[in-house]
């Protein structure tokens, strides 16, 4: 290549990534992070060098963040940062037409990985394991200080076979009784500190009265069922006001446009992957069916992630919090001025069998 035109190609080079640096600290990116966003978009020309950006389209930006999600030592974060440093060139320096109307947020939000002691790792954990980490220091000196009453309450709920929802919620309310009564003995508490303890919550602490409720629940269900107690006098107690919301129901055209559905499972099968955690004794039945189709989240989160419980590279469904932005980030884009959240899609789909003369069996 002449001298001349050697030059004109790295003075395009050098405006080019001077734009893109220019985009960073418009946007607020920190210094310490802008080499990183740089490196990214850097790797994601080098992936894709025999097209050129401005011809290039969604499908090329999935196919790359896809294979990126697979890589099971990427962190969180740092799959957040390419898709973020990939947009950021998309949207605001090369400016296809797509990509203002792409949805870059499903590669941000679905990206979230599933805690710990999330319901869908901890329902099948290590038996050896019988509750998850926990930083609540209400919740770890409920475990040690009454470490009897803790393992009888976990075994009830469990053989009971209660949703591990169920019982992280009532192991918070009753570590935080166990609290509001100074930590006294569980044989000296009684129905008074129970009624106590809902009005302290109605009255000064104004929650609302299905939270007042769920407090309720937890707490008969320890002195009911965990300690066989007798609490059935405990019906009268200031009671938190309800909220009387009718449900939202969306029209057949309006939930057509909240979705859009993308299939990524044959991929993860042709890398290696595309396995999905089953019940313990339903996979030693069913065997292979962990990597059917049938068995896959229909929501599956846009990257694959590491299992600590059997070191398993697998890809889980989204967590629920990225899942309800989405919804409402969908209602938003497609000009729905109701309130929707996904109990919103459950009331909707009820209300439309009705209509349409289904008959519930």
């Amino acid at each position: 290549m002449p001298k001349n035109k050697l030059s004109a190609h790295q003075i395009s080079v050098d405006r080019f990534w001077d734009n893109y640096l220019l985009i960073l600290k418009k946007n607020a990116i920190p210094t310490n992070s802008t080499p990183y966003y740089r490196k990214h978009v850097e790797a994601y020309i080098k992936a894709n060098k025999n097209t050129p950006l401005s011809t290039q389209t969604s499908q090329n930006i999935e196919r790359y963040l896809n294979a990126k999600g697979r890589l099971p030592e990427l962190k969180e974060w740092q799959f957040r940062q390419i898709a973020d440093a990939i947009r950021l060139l998309f949207t605001e320096l090369i400016q296809p037409q797509w990509s203002k109307s792409y949805d870059w947020f499903q590669w941000r939000a679905f990206a979230r990985e599933l805690e710990p002691d999330h319901p869908s790792l901890m329902r099948d954990a290590d038996p050896g394991s019988l509750v998850a980490p926990s930083s609540n220091q209400h919740i770890l000196r409920f475990r040690t200080n009454y470490a009897e009453t803790h393992l009888a309450f976990v075994k009830t709920i469990r053989v009971r076979q209660m949703a591990v929802k169920t019982e992280k919620t009532y192991e918070q309310w009753i570590a935080r009784f166990l609290r509001y009564c100074n930590w006294k003995e569980i044989d000296k508490l009684g129905v008074e500190n129970i009624k106590s303890f809902l009005e302290y919550l109605a009255v000064s602490r104004k929650v609302s009265g299905s939270t007042q409720k769920v407090a309720l629940n937890a707490l008969i269900f320890l002195f009911r069922e965990v300690l066989g107690r007798d609490v059935e006098n405990i019906l009268s107690f200031t009671r938190a006001s309800s909220k009387q919301r009718i449900p939202t129901v969306l029209s057949v055209d309006e939930i057509k446009s909240l979705f859009e559905e993308k299939a990524i499972h044959d991929d993860d099968l042709s890398a290696g992957f595309g396995e999905v955690m089953l019940p313990v004794a339903l996979a030693r039945k069913l065997g292979a069916a962990a990597k059917s189709f049938s068995w896959q989240y229909v929501f599956p989160a846009t990257r694959l992630a590491l299992d600590h419980g059997t070191d398993k590279t697998r890809r889980h469904h989204i967590h629920e919090s990225s899942l309800q932005k989405a919804i409402r980030n969908a209602a938003k884009k497609a000009n729905i001025t109701k309130r929707v959240t996904s109990h919103t899609l459950r009331h909707s789909f009820a209300t439309h069998l009705l209509e349409s003369g289904r008959i519930f069996v």
